[in-house]
């Protein structure tokens, strides 16, 4: 019995026309010197392009973080300030109207460092919260509370808020701060407990500008009195700017309360 072979496969092409004319199907052809060139071109095109919006996915991604875990770590200092402090406590600062700091690196006295940090009470954490307090009116037991969460580069180190005399022209461009102006640290006017985060320094730390918009919120001030949040060497000397031009600070919130009163003032 006879039988047919059938052609199969790939089959290169051939110089002989019969062949080709007997088996026009067969004919397969690669891809030209100029389509491959057209291809690697618009590969090119669509890499540049992914690695154009790679930097700014990190960056959104970094801020969302961030504010996410800011927002919890403030919260969650707002509410060991109304467990912790009385309004007596307030009232012992030199100066009750004007902020001052009842909790960072430096103080272990009225809120515990353990409570500071973030998970709470995990000694070596690198995230936490610092407070600052002061009495809307001489009297009376209502103060404003302003926490700042942070986020430390080496666990070791050390976080303090800074006084620091700056002046605001135009509601957003700073000076002053002798040298310990950082970029992403909250400037907070110690008398009226606002705030705005600074955007850009000079490279020295002396100037920069705010991240708000003057018609918004005008903080157009002279000379004034504010807060910076710094981090440090684990001897508590500063970092230089040159080494660390960021601030730890990742979420700054104020909140107006009624602190509870101490039943025994004087034990």
């Amino acid at each position: 019995m006879l039988s047919t072979m059938k052609l199969q496969g790939c089959y290169r092409a051939s110089n002989d026309r019969s062949v080709r004319g007997r088996y026009p199907g067969r004919q397969r052809g690669g891809f030209t010197l100029a389509e491959i060139l057209v291809a690697l071109g618009i590969l090119a095109i669509g890499m540049s392009m992914v690695a154009a919006i790679f930097p700014a996915a990190m960056e959104f991604n970094r801020a969302s973080t961030n504010d996410t875990l800011g927002t919890i770590i403030c919260e969650n200092g707002l509410a060991i300030s109304e467990l912790e402090l009385t309004a007596e406590v307030v009232n012992v600062s030199p100066t009750p109207t004007v902020l001052t700091v009842f909790a960072d690196d430096t103080k272990d006295d009225h809120i515990k460092k353990a409570a500071q940090r973030y998970p709470t009470g995990k000694t070596d954490s690198r995230t936490g919260f610092v407070m600052m307090v002061r009495k809307l009116t001489a009297t009376g037991s209502i103060s404003q509370v302003v926490t700042v969460a942070y986020r430390k580069t080496d666990k070791d180190n050390t976080v303090a808020l800074v006084p620091v005399t700056c002046t605001i022209t135009g509601g957003k461009d700073v000076s002053g701060g002798a040298g310990n102006l950082r970029i992403g640290s909250p400037l907070i006017n110690r008398t009226t407990g606002q705030f705005a985060f600074l955007d850009s320094i000079n490279s020295n730390g002396t100037a920069g500008t705010l991240d708000i918009d003057p018609k918004k919120r005008n903080l157009s001030v002279s000379g004034a009195s504010f807060y910076v949040l710094l981090e440090r060497k684990p001897d508590g000397s500063s970092i230089p700017i040159t080494d660390m031009r960021r601030s730890p600070a990742i979420k700054a919130m104020s909140k107006v309360t009624g602190l509870r009163r101490d039943p025994n003032p004087n034990n």
